[in-house]
C-alpha cells in the first residue's frame, strides 16, 4: 500500500489532480511476482488561466533609453462567466483567474485580454486568449530586425520557484539561456540580446519545475511610422498535420501574408492548401533540416483556412497585415473543438468558424449579453469558413462534429486574432498496477 500511495502522490503532482479516492486492491499473480490492481478516482484541481498583462516597451517611447523596460498603460480582460469577472477589467501586470468544477472546459472558465497600443514605435491592438500555464512550448514568430521587436513575457503563478530554459533556434544554430523565476515573479525582456538583428527565428521554452505562463509580444514600425502591435500565448508543439485559421486577406496588392515554417529535426516536405470561397490554392515547400522556409501568400481578398501536411513535425505561423488601419497579427495553428465558449473583447469582433470536415456541418451559436441570450443556427459547407460579427459578454458554440474557431478583431483601431485552446485539468478514473 505504501508503494501505491507514493505513486499516487507522484501522479497527482504531475497531473494536476486532487481528491484521490482508493478502493481495496486485488492481488494478481504473474510470472514476475504478484500485482496489486488499484482503481483510483480523482477530481481535477481548480482550473487556472493566466493573462499576460499590458504591452511591454523596451528603451522608452523613443527606444534610446538603455535599460528601461516597462509596462505601458493597462490591458482589458474579458471573461465569459460573470462569477469570475474581476472587479475591475483593467490589469497592469499578469493576472491569474481560477474556478472550481468537476466538468472542466472553456464553459467553466474562459478569458481573453486586449489593449490598444498607441506609441511612436508601435500602434495597433494586441490581444490574446488567456491560457493555462504549461511546462513547455514553442513560438515560431521571433523577429528582431530593424523595425521589428520581439519580447518574451514569463510569469510563475506557483508558490515555488522554478528555472526556465529558453532555446533560441536561429538559422545558424541553437543557443540556450536559463532564467530563475521566483514564486509569483514575472519577467519580460527583448529577445534581441540573443538573436541580434535576426529577422527569422523560433523560441522554445521549458520550465524545469512547475508550469508557467508565457506570452510573446511583437512591435512593428517603419522609420517614424508605427505599423502594428501583436501579443499571443498560443505556444505550440511541432506537428505533421495542422490548420491555421483565420487568415483574412485585407489588402490584396499591398503586402501579402507571409507563411513561416520551421523544421526542428529532419528536412520536411510540406503541402499547404488554402481553402476559401474560391478554388483551393496549393503551395509546396521543402524546409531544410533545422531550418526555415518562408513564402508569400499572394491571395485575393477574402477569408482563408490553411491546412498544412508534412512528412516531418514542423512549426508554422502566418504574419498577416491589415491595411486600414495598418496593423499586423501573427496567426498560429489552432485546436479543434466540438463545443467552445469565448469572452468577447470590447472592440469590433468577428467569431470565425471553420469546418475542416469533408461533409457539411451545423452548429448552434449562443451570444450572451448580461441575462439575455440570442441563439442562431449556423450551416457550413465542407472545408469552408464563416465570419459572424458578435458583441456582448460571451459567445458559445456546440456542434456535432469537430470545428476550428477564433475571434478576429477588425476594428478601426487595429487588427488581432484570438486563437483559443481547451481549458482542462486531468480528472478521471485510473487503474494502477504495482509489481
Amino acid at each position: 500500500m505504501n508503494k501505491i500511495l507514493k505513486l499516487l502522490i507522484g501522479l497527482a503532482s504531475v497531473s494536476a489532480v486532487s481528491a484521490v479516492a482508493l478502493v481495496e486492491p486485488v492481488q494478481i499473480s504473474g510470472p514476475g511476482g504478484s500485482l496489486a490492481n488499484q482503481v483510483v478516482s480523482v477530481e481535477p484541481n481548480p482550473l487556472l488561466v493566466s493573462c499576460p498583462g499590458p504591452f511591454v516597451e523596451i528603451g522608452g517611447e523613443s527606444g534610446t533609453e538603455l535599460g528601461l523596460v516597462e509596462r505601458i498603460q493597462e490591458a482589458s480582460v474579458a471573461t465569459a462567466q460573470s462569477e469570475w469577472r474581476p472587479e475591475t477589467p483593467l490589469i497592469s501586470s499578469f493576472l491569474s483567474i481560477s474556478a472550481e468544477g468537476a466538468e472542466q472546459s472553456t464553459a467553466l472558465l474562459s478569458a481573453s485580454q486586449s489593449q490598444y497600443v498607441d506609441r511612436r514605435r508601435g500602434r495597433g491592438i494586441a490581444a490574446t486568449f488567456c491560457e493555462q500555464p504549461s511546462t513547455s512550448g514553442w513560438f515560431i514568430s521571433g523577429q528582431s530586425s530593424v523595425g521589428a521587436e520581439t519580447v518574451l513575457i514569463m510569469h510563475n503563478p506557483n508558490l515555488v520557484d522554478t528555472q526556465v530554459s529558453i532555446r533560441y533556434h536561429l538559422p545558424g544554430g541553437v543557443s540556450e539561456r536559463r532564467y530563475a523565476l521566483a514564486a509569483g515573479e514575472e519577467q519580460y525582456f527583448s529577445l534581441a540580446t540573443e538573436a541580434g538583428l535576426e529577422p527569422t527565428y523560433a523560441i522554445e521554452y521549458q520550465s524545469l519545475g512547475a508550469p508557467i505562463a508565457v506570452a510573446i509580444q511583437h512591435r512593428f514600425s517603419r522609420g517614424l511610422t508605427p505599423l502594428g502591435a501583436d501579443l499571443s500565448m498560443s505556444s505550440a508543439e511541432p506537428k505533421t498535420d495542422q490548420w491555421i485559421t483565420p487568415v483574412q486577406i485585407f489588402g490584396e496588392g499591398y503586402e501579402p501574408a507571409k507563411l513561416r515554417v520551421y523544421a526542428p529535426g529532419e528536412k520536411a516536405e510540406v503541402i499547404v492548401t488554402a481553402f476559401s470561397e474560391f478554388d483551393p490554392e496549393l503551395y509546396r515547400l521543402v524546409v531544410p533540416a533545422a531550418g526555415f522556409s518562408e513564402i508569400a501568400l499572394d491571395l485575393p481578398n477574402g477569408l482563408y483556412a490553411l491546412k498544412l501536411e508534412s512528412d516531418q513535425p514542423i512549426l508554422a505561423g502566418v504574419l498577416n497585415p491589415a491595411l486600414e488601419p495598418l496593423d499586423y497579427a501573427w496567426v498560429y495553428p489552432t485546436s479543434s473543438f466540438s463545443e467552445l465558449t469565448l469572452a468577447i473583447p470590447q472592440y469590433r469582433t468577428e467569431f470565425v468558424l471553420t469546418n475542416p470536415n469533408a461533409v457539411a456541418m451545423s452548429a448552434n451559436l449562443t451570444i450572451h449579453r448580461g441575462e439575455r441570450r440570442s441563439v442562431q443556427s449556423v450551416q457550413l459547407d465542407p472545408l469552408s469558413s464563416q465570419a459572424i460579427e458578435v458583441s456582448g459578454d460571451s459567445v458559445s458554440i456546440v456542434a456535432a462534429s469537430q470545428f476550428f474557431a477564433a475571434l478576429q478583431i477588425a476594428d478601426p483601431l487595429g487588427y488581432a486574432v484570438i486563437n483559443p485552446s481547451e481549458n482542462r485539468n486531468l480528472g478521471s478514473e485510473m487503474e494502477i498496477l504495482v509489481r
